[in-house]
């Protein structure tokens, strides 16, 4: 198998473009929610929270995988060159995706009272009027930017992914203001904006034609029932909880744990996307052999494991300073619940980096199979320990639910023969352990949460500096069998 010199020049220059993307997306989303919550406290930023799930969720559940289906289409025509045919697939996908959002739409715009009951908040007759539109422009927003990324063209994606949540932060600022706004709204701008702002750039950049007959998308909808399926089960997986909270515990409950969701998603955040790196890598470097695939998977844990190591010791010695730092006084309650969660993180270091490896293997269904296999586990637990426990029982289902899928990663791995050790992550484990006891000691003698975290942050980073150190020139150094040089440099 080789891949064109072009492409992968351009698949190396993607990797940094969409990490940054992600942080810019990040950081204007995260600002516009905190801005929602100090304003409006936890009951407001439930509304915010809930609203921005209902849409989120609903245009993932319309676009059923298309988008991503689209994008393995629209590289592949790209790269023979039919680019008559890539503009024609793109009209028809955006229609048809238009018409079922618009049904969809409907169909909840009038469900909308019964969601207010369930979820025990309020958005009102204006939420439910605009509701459909608002789900048109996401789903749209989600259908270009799969374009976009089938065109390895991120710096597209950026401006479409950054341009919502400026402007829901610019709303929420006019808010703040005086202005007397629903806090709906916000989540109305984010969505609005990144789908007009898709649609002018497609239209910009010539990539709409006639549109195709059904018949000539085979190829799309051949990946339809695997992208969907994938889909389907990250997204519900994701967000259960805090519809799970919602109707289980109230507007206020659900609100102070949102907050603390956002403090482990922004987190995951930066190894979220160094997996991006690994499914193309893992596709490319194992065709070197066994030996690199080895390496890869030990290096790969190795720096999930110092991270998620070095952000839960923080999080477990000043998880309320952070949630009042960030939300508010409102929001301290939600401490203890963030430093149960951030136990999360060190079983995200063995499934985050398996799932990538393996999406970008040759038995890439074996993903769906294992998020379908811990879905149900996961959202009984959730249901049963939330109604005992309130936000600490939530919390220590996701953790138990994050341990389960490490350790069917793990059981899967060895089943099919994946060199997917544990080894690598003992040491940062053992430094994690060290700095946690030395942190918990300077509170004990007297010293600020916030003191004590950095204190256990310098030991850590102490213990692990030569690791760190021979982990990053391993995997950089261009000398390297596994440098992202060597991984796509090579047709």
């Amino acid at each position: 198998m080789t891949t064109s010199p072009k492409l992968s020049t351009r698949l190396v220059s993607a990797v940094p473009f969409a990490g940054l993307g992600s942080v810019l997306t990040l950081v204007a989303s995260s600002l516009a929610g905190i801005a929602v919550a100090r304003n409006a406290g936890p009951s407001g930023y439930a509304i915010f929270v809930a609203a921005n799930m209902i849409v989120f969720v609903g245009s993932v559940l319309c676009s059923l995988g298309l988008p991503l289906a689209l994008a393995k289409h629209v590289a592949v025509e790209e790269e023979v060159g039919r680019h008559e045919s890539l503009r024609n697939a793109n009209t028809t996908v955006l229609i048809l995706l238009a018409v079922i959002a618009l049904l969809v739409g409907l169909a909840v715009s009038y469900s909308v009272p019964a969601l207010e009951r369930h979820l025990n908040i309020t958005f009102g007759f204006g939420f439910a009027l605009a509701f459909p539109l608002i789900l048109l422009c996401a789903v749209t927003s989600d259908c270009i930017q799969g374009i976009y990324y089938g065109l390895l063209r991120p710096r597209t994606v950026i401006w479409i992914t950054v341009s919502g949540p400026v402007m829901a932060l610019v709303y929420v600022l006019a808010r703040r203001s005086g202005m007397n706004l629903p806090i709906w709204g916000a989540v109305a701008a984010l969505y609005l904006t990144s789908g007009l702002t898709a649609i002018c750039l497609l239209g910009w950049d010539r990539l709409l034609g006639r549109p195709a007959r059904l018949r000539e998308l085979s190829d799309v909808f051949k990946d339809l029932v695997p992208a969907a399926t994938f889909t389907f089960f990250t997204v519900f997986s994701s967000w259960s909880d805090r519809w799970i909270v919602g109707a289980e515990l109230g507007a206020v409950a659900m609100g102070s744990y949102a907050a603390a969701v956002v403090v482990v998603q922004t987190a995951l955040r930066i190894p979220t996307h160094i997996a991006y790196l690994l499914v193309p890598a893992s596709s490319r470097i194992s065709l070197g052999g066994k030996e690199k695939s080895k390496k890869l998977n030990s290096i790969t844990l190795s720096m999930f494991g110092a991270f998620a190591a070095l952000t839960t010791v923080i999080l477990l010695l000043a998880a309320e300073s952070i949630m009042k730092f960030l939300f508010g006084p409102a929001f301290a309650q939600a401490g203890p619940v963030l430093s149960m969660m951030s136990l999360c993180l060190l079983a995200s270091a063995i499934s985050i980096p398996f799932i990538s490896v393996l999406t970008g293997s040759k038995r890439n269904r074996f993903v769906t199979y294992l998020l379908g296999l811990t879905i149900v586990p996961r959202i009984l637990l959730l249901v049963f320990l939330t109604r005992r426990w309130s936000l600490e029982g939530t919390a220590v289902a996701l953790v138990i639910s994050e341990s389960l899928l490490a350790v069917c990663c793990l059981l899967l791995a060895n089943g099919m023969r994946m060199e997917f050790h544990l080894r690598p992550l003992i040491r940062p484990y053992l430094a994690g352990l060290l700095a946690y006891g030395v942190g918990l000691l300077a509170i004990l003698g007297g010293l600020p949460k916030s003191a004590a975290a950095a204190i256990a942050v310098v030991v850590l980073l102490l213990a692990l500096g030569r690791f760190i150190r021979a982990t990053y020139k391993e995997t950089f150094h261009p000398d390297s069998a596994i440098a992202p040089e060597h991984i796509f440099g090579h047709s």
